[in-house]
């Protein structure tokens, strides 16, 4: 989801509350490609058919990236299935202890994390 820059699509950026306005609609909208995205796809009633084809696109595309991570990730991990069951208690403690938002795994930033920290494994 790297073809298109926030800024064409949002204004007036509130560093306190890491938001803009929608150009279209001018609704807050968080500024994140992925919350500008969705804004486009489902809540954004001025947006045009071209911004919703441009931005399901964007979603379908990086979900084709995503899984063929995860495959190719599943295919040359030496992980156990003991280690893995660990892992996934702790990142569930993680997001439920701490009420984050479950959207984060959508974000560039926490896949090159999680995709860093497989190396130690």
């Amino acid at each position: 989801m790297n073809n298109f820059e926030i800024s064409s699509y949002l204004i007036n950026y509130d560093m306190n509350k890491n938001t803009g306005t929608c150009k279209s609609c001018k609704k807050n909208v968080q500024w994140a490609k992925d919350r500008l995205a969705a804004h486009k796809r489902s809540s954004c009633s001025s947006a045009i058919e071209e911004e919703k084809r441009f931005f399901s696109k964007q979603r379908s595309e990086s979900s084709i990236q995503s899984n063929q991570q995860i495959s190719n990730s599943v295919e040359t991990s030496a992980i156990t299935e003991e280690s893995q069951n660990k892992i996934d208690i702790k990142l569930a403690n993680f997001f439920f202890r701490t009420g984050i938002s479950l959207r984060i795994v959508e974000l560039e930033d926490f896949k090159e994390l999680v995709k860093e920290t497989e190396s130690f494994l």
